[in-house]
């Protein structure tokens, strides 16, 4: 007799009168999990840890000292900051420059910012090079975890990067994302993705999956074949994403 998997189901293939005839095995399935069970035997196999939101500009991250720039207002120190995160390619003269224009009552003012996310409507935006002018909101975290969305308005390319203003407080918003496409290294990239295998050995080593673990236990494979359906889409979506979404 040998036994083989079919949709995370064990059967027990055997001959009868020269008929392959197979039957679902309980014996040789293992351990059965009522419906109940399910979500803690997977967090026992691959516990499930909430991500952190980290700073914008985590590669690159800067300590700038604005002091010595013309108008500098000691009072708005941390705003010169969160302005910074919000024009990462200016000088800091620009920087103070919209920093002088943020009210006292707003966030911006008040509390550190952690991230910018760019957005169509209630749609997350990754890619800026294929909807740089359909963008209309700009969704702002901050440290205490607060956050505030903005209407954001595309003006033009400045400098190979897509300039927007933020709704009507004169303040700009640049992605932290140059426009390029990234055809030529989809091209090159895509065909070895294609070639990797759910149920082998790499998958196993990559995840830390070791061989005693069935992959079927680990409820992925759904995900990995969507994934894979869709890998040149995900794949551009990654070389696009903004150093402020995380």
């Amino acid at each position: 007799d040998t036994f083989s998997s079919k949709d995370n189901r064990v059967y027990n293939v055997t001959l009868v009168k020269d008929e392959v005839v197979s039957k679902e095995s309980f014996e040789e399935r293992g351990t059965m999990l009522d419906a109940s069970q399910i979500a803690s035997k997977k967090a026992e196999i691959n516990p499930f840890i909430l991500p952190t939101v980290e700073p914008l500009s985590t590669s690159g991250k800067k300590d700038s000292d604005f002091s010595k720039v013309a108008y500098y207002q000691a009072k708005r120190n941390l705003t010169y900051k969160n302005i910074e995160k919000l024009l990462p390619f200016y000088n800091k003269a620009t920087i103070v420059k919209y920093g002088n224009l943020v009210n006292e009552n707003s966030l911006l003012y008040q509390k550190e910012l952690l991230s910018a996310v760019v957005m169509k409507d209630n749609q997350v935006i990754t890619d800026i090079v294929s909807n740089k002018q359909t963008a209309n909101k700009l969704l702002l975290h901050y440290k205490d975890h607060s956050s505030e969305k903005f209407d954001l308005r595309y003006q033009a390319d400045f400098a190979n990067l897509a300039e927007y203003s933020i709704g009507d407080s004169g303040l700009l918003y640049t992605p932290n994302q140059f426009l390029y496409h990234q055809d030529s290294i989809i091209n090159q990239v895509l065909p070895e993705l294609n070639r990797v295998n759910y149920q082998s050995d790499a998958v196993r080593n990559t995840l830390g999956i070791s061989p005693e673990v069935k992959l079927t236990e680990l409820y992925l494979e759904e995900q990995f074949t969507q994934t894979k359906e869709h890998l040149a889409e995900n794949l551009k979506k990654l070389l696009s994403s903004d150093a402020g979404l995380v």
